[in-house]
């Protein structure tokens, strides 16, 4: 299968049943206005009998439907409540949400993924948005109001990069993973456990920038950080699986 620009998956108690006409008013709704909804139904895979494609202005979204449940072990990466995980176990089918190239623009596949998603999202069949690749799973009515929030031509970074808190005594360590969906490292700070707040919310509002290409970030570069300090990105490896090429900051000087 050709590999996504960007994808998403949706968890369902029950398959939806929608007409074209009804999927064009709820993406419409999640922010795709103008889009054209086309329905191909697949009598001969029986585990996926539709596949929706949604189209943008010539950005094609597809959407297709999976009769079975995601396998389990895509659930046990992902970093959730308990009582999440139990909810989403129920799950009997699922939604998966991809954009391809060649199908949809570089710069406008994750924002019409989440549209799209927030679509199916909204129902009352959907339990969660899930992506696999960065260990998120939110439930469903969060997940389509933080879409419904974004303005267009933005992404809603708490669906596709997980900011992440390992305690490393003395300190703690704080990263995301996702970003290299974007074509980005991901980015890690170290910082004592009191100081943790501030540190996520620098990573979060430096990752949210560096999606929309408001900013650029490259090694030894100095900026602004926790604690009103300088702080100079270095490219090295991760401190934590997934080990991985990240931007680490220490203190500039």
């Amino acid at each position: 299968m050709e590999h996504a620009l960007a994808s998403a998956i949706v968890l369902l108690g029950e398959m939806p049943r929608f007409t074209p006409a009804q999927w064009q008013r709820l993406c419409s709704d999640a922010g795709l206005k103008d889009c054209q909804a086309h329905l191909f139904l697949r009598d001969a895979q029986p585990n996926s009998p539709w596949v929706l494609t949604v189209d943008f202005e010539g950005a094609l979204v597809d959407v297709e439907a999976f009769n079975v449940p995601l396998p389990m072990a895509h659930l046990e990466q992902a970093l959730a409540s308990e009582e999440l995980l139990r909810e989403v176990r129920r799950h009997t089918c699922r939604l998966e949400v991809r954009a391809l190239p060649e199908r949809c623009p570089r710069e406008l596949a994750h924002e019409l993924v989440a549209r799209a998603a927030a679509a199916a999202l909204r129902t009352t069949y959907a339990l969660a948005w899930l992506q696999p690749g960065s260990g998120i799973l939110l439930p469903a009515a969060p997940a389509a109001q933080l879409v419904r929030e974004q303005s267009g031509g933005r992404v809603p970074v708490e669906l596709f990069v997980q900011l992440r808190e390992r305690p490393r005594p003395p300190t703690c360590l704080l990263d995301t993973l996702g970003l290299a969906a974007f074509d980005l490292n991901d980015l890690e700070i170290e910082l004592d456990p009191e100081e943790a707040a501030e540190g996520k919310a620098f990573l979060s509002r430096l990752a949210a920038s560096l999606i929309a290409r408001e900013t650029s970030l490259v090694e030894l570069q100095a900026v602004e950080g926790p604690l009103g300090l300088r702080w100079r990105a270095r490219l090295t490896r991760s401190a934590a699986p997934p080990y991985r090429a990240v931007l680490r900051f220490e203190l500039a000087g």
